[in-house]
């Protein structure tokens, strides 16, 4: 094996660019010309300062700004910079961080000193942020007396390079960089002191090279100080192999030493899956660092396969037991590896399968993870082993359906042995549909129905929805046996099913109970008016009502409430409550309202039907009809149309008679009713007949006084007549308007208590016709006649 051979060459120092001390002025010399500065002036002020002497030569220089013209301060330093070509642009408070300036002088006396490497002879002072106009120096301070730039001592000593351990590994497959090598560096200067960070690459051979094993290459480095000296130092780079060759196996690489387990067979495997040497070999990838290896000729890389111990008469890969393989791998560097293939021979034995021989499952809970749970696999070598479905069997238990049907498990070890087991498997359907209501699955129910809405059981049975697990809706298959009567009141269960494909039947008890809700009718007057004269008590109301029950039959009325008994003969409305009761507790309540009224008319006497007129008094269309309202024989409080249809009383207002009215009332609704009265005319009164006398003769003055009288008597007979006439209608206002509508609209009217009411009489005023309709509003009150409406 060659070596790794590093030289490391130190040249000798070159001095490079040195200037000849004889040809440079003495440090004591200003160099300053006021000719070669150009400047920014603001007034009496110099903003900016450049200073450009391109024949000086290139070197360490101290710049000063003396007393007076310089007038920065602390404040103004980090908005001036300095600039060389050598540092480039700081801010002045930098370059006095850094070493490079300094500000002496006190009481507006400073001095500006600056030392620095300048090249070209340039130097800059000026602001950072032009905006700012600050003074600099004075417009007319530029002289030598003011400024003053002096060369400094020449440096001619080059660096020297140093290192402490200087390590290249050159190994083909790990190669150092130039930065490496250069990081192993460091290099000091007599008068800059440490110089590492300005160490280069001079001279490169090796990086950008296609590099060989057995190739030579270099790298130059060199270094410099500040005043241009230089020293330099090459190291010399040998490639080399050392790096031993190793397979890959499996997306796995295995190295020198290491080793790698092939999976067993069995001693009665088929050929297929035993291994010989040769295919032994051949499984593997060679690979080297350097070389490539060809499968055919191996490229460098020689390989040698065998069992160094193996003894027998057959083959060893019939033979049970263990054996090491050697791979043996030799490049053409000599680098050898060797890596040891573990083998081992089984004795193989085939898996048992256990389980029952048979199956028998329900399609609506089938669970084919299930049935494969009831089995498992042992294996001599594996112990336990997976059992999956072989491919030869032909039932789809992934969509099973009902019938009878062949399992084949197979049973696999990790060699390949297998075992085969046949199991029948019976799939049935044994589950009963299902019933729902409102989403909730029952087996019973029950159901109260209401004689008054029999629909709500045929709603119940049209909502009940059947499902079957396997065979999905069946709600249209249920059977529903003849329902019970539901006019009777009784509990009674029906069952109601459903059957399947699958001959399942499924039911429900329903239980029905029939409940009577139905309130018994009364039947019978809600108004009754009697006359203020007139007899009637509340056992003649009474016999005019009668109740009757949907299953009870015909049921007895009797009094809740009296409000009418202690007011017979007061005029007003009372009321009186009555009810009914039948078997199953449903009470209906009937009201009764009576109205007692005036019934001595001053005029007209309105005796039922039949109306007797006064002596000598006529009644309008108009004043019939308000009569009729007053009476209760019309309502007052719904809006109708009254037509006359026949009238014989009109044209016989004085005639001595009896004459019949028909007229038919037309209500909002449409409905329509008619009524007739008869009107008695009586004979003429003897009284109405007038005498008349011869006048007295008289003079023309006994006229006037007697006119005059005349006069008088007339007008107080108007003044008494109108008297009376307000006094009269104020009365009949309060006794028929002002405290009937009090006592309807502030008394409650209760069953206890029932305040009189007056009745409040419209009166429409209807054109004499033969055929006249009439449009009555309603009004606040009602009031009935003696006869029931």
């Amino acid at each position: 094996m060659k070596k790794l051979v590093l030289t490391i060459s130190l040249l000798f120092a070159v001095v490079l660019g040195i200037y000849n001390v004889a040809t440079v002025k003495a440090d004591t010399t200003n160099l300053f010309d006021p000719t070669k500065v150009t400047t920014t002036v603001s007034g009496d002020y110099i903003t900016d300062f450049v200073y450009s002497d391109p024949t000086l030569p290139d070197g360490t220089y101290t710049f000063e700004i003396k007393n007076q013209p310089f007038q920065l301060g602390d404040p103004e330093l980090n908005n001036y910079f300095i600039g060389t070509s050598y540092q480039g642009q700081m801010s002045i408070q930098n370059w006095i961080e850094d070493g490079l300036a300094d500000i002496v002088g006190s009481g507006g006396n400073y001095t500006l000193i600056i030392t620095d490497f300048i090249e070209g002879g340039f130097i800059q002072i000026g602001q950072i942020d032009p905006q700012v106009a600050q003074a600099l120096i004075w417009n007319n301070a530029i002289t030598t007396t003011n400024f003053s730039l002096v060369m400094n001592e020449v440096d001619g000593v080059e660096p020297v390079f140093t290192y402490s351990s200087l390590q290249v590994n050159a190994v083909y497959n790990a190669l150092p960089t130039a930065a490496s090598i250069k990081a192993q560096l460091g290099a000091t200067d007599d008068v800059d002191g440490d110089v590492t960070s300005r160490i280069e690459i001079y001279n490169d051979t090796y990086t950008s090279a296609t590099k060989e094993v057995g190739g030579d290459y270099y790298i130059m480095f060199r270094v410099s100080d500040t005043a241009g000296n230089y020293a330099y130092l090459r190291v010399d780079i040998e490639i080399i192999d050392n790096i031993k060759p190793y397979l890959q196996y499996d997306g796995s690489s295995y190295y020198d030493g290491q080793s790698i387990t092939l999976d067993p067979w069995y001693n009665d495997d088929s050929e297929t899956e035993k291994l010989t040497l040769d295919e032994i070999r051949d499984m593997f990838t060679y690979l080297d660092g350097y070389y490539v290896y060809d499968p055919y000729d191996y490229n460098g890389i020689l390989v040698d396969v065998s069992i160094p111990d193996y003894v027998g008469e057959s083959e060893y890969y019939d033979t049970v037991g263990t054996y090491e393989v050697h791979v043996e791998l030799t490049d053409l560097s000599n680098n050898t590896a060797t890596i040891i293939v573990n083998l081992t021979v089984l004795e193989n034995h085939a898996p048992v399968i256990t389980g029952p021989a048979s199956q028998t499952v329900e399609i609506t809970s089938f669970n084919f993870a299930s049935i494969l749970a009831q089995y498992s696999a042992t294996d001599t070598e594996d112990g336990t082993v997976v059992i999956t479905v072989d491919a030869s069997t032909t039932w789809n238990y992934a969509s099973p359906t009902i019938g009878s049907f062949n399992l084949v498990l197979r049973a696999t070890d990790s060699n390949g042995k297998y075992t085969l087991k046949t199991v029948p498997v019976t799939v049935r359907d044994t589950t009963i549909p299902v019933f729902k209501i409102n989403n909730i699955t029952v087996t019973t129910y029950s159901i109260t129905v209401n004689m008054s809405d029999t629909s709500t059981l045929q709603a119940l049975i049209d909502s009940i929805v059947i499902t079957d697990a396997y065979y999905g809706t069946l709600t249209s298959s249920k059977v529903v046996p003849a329902l019970p009567s539901l006019t009777v009141p009784a509990v009674t269960n029906i069952t109601i099913t459903c059957t399947d494909a699958s001959g399942n039947v499924g039911s429900l008890v329903l239980t029905i109970t029939v409940a009577d809700d139905v309130l018994p009718v009364i039947n019978g007057p809600i108004k009754v008016v009697k006359g203020k004269t007139a007899t009637m008590v509340t056992a003649d109301i009474t016999a005019q009502l009668s109740a009757v029950d949907n299953v009870s039959g015909a049921l007895s009325v009797v009094i809740v409430s009296d409000g009418y008994s202690g007011n017979m003969q007061t005029i007003g409305s009372y009321l009186i409550q009555y009810k009914a009761t039948d078997a199953a507790g449903n009470i209906k309540y009937h009201d009764v309202r009576v109205w007692v009224v005036d019934n001595v008319a001053p005029v007209w006497v309105f005796d039922d039907y039949f109306i007797n007129l006064g002596v000598n008094e006529s009644m309008t269309r108009t004043e019939l009809i308000a009569l009729l309202q007053a009476s209760g024989m019309l309502a007052n409080d719904l809006s109708y149309t009254v037509t006359f249809l026949t009238d014989e009383y009109t044209g016989n207002e004085l005639i001595e008679g009896a004459y019949n009215v028909t007229m038919r009332i037309t209500y909002a609704n449409g409905s329509q009713s008619d009524i007739s009265v008869q009107l008695a005319v009586p004979a003429a009164d003897d009284g109405d007949v007038i005498v008349v006398t011869p006048e007295t003769p008289q003079t023309g003055f006994q006229k006037f006084l007697a006119s005059v009288k005349n006069f008088g008597v007339k007008v107080w007979t108007a003044i008494q007549s109108g008297w009376n006439w307000v006094k009269n209608a104020a009365v009949w206002t309060y006794d028929h308007i002002i405290y009937p509508v009090y006592q309807f609209i502030f008394v409650k009217d209760t069953v206890t208590t029932i305040p009189p009411v007056s009745t409040n009489t419209t009166t429409t005023n209807v054109p004499p016709t033969t055929s006249t309709t009439t449009t009555l509003p309603p009004v606040t009150t009602t009031s009935n006649p003696a006869q029931s409406i």
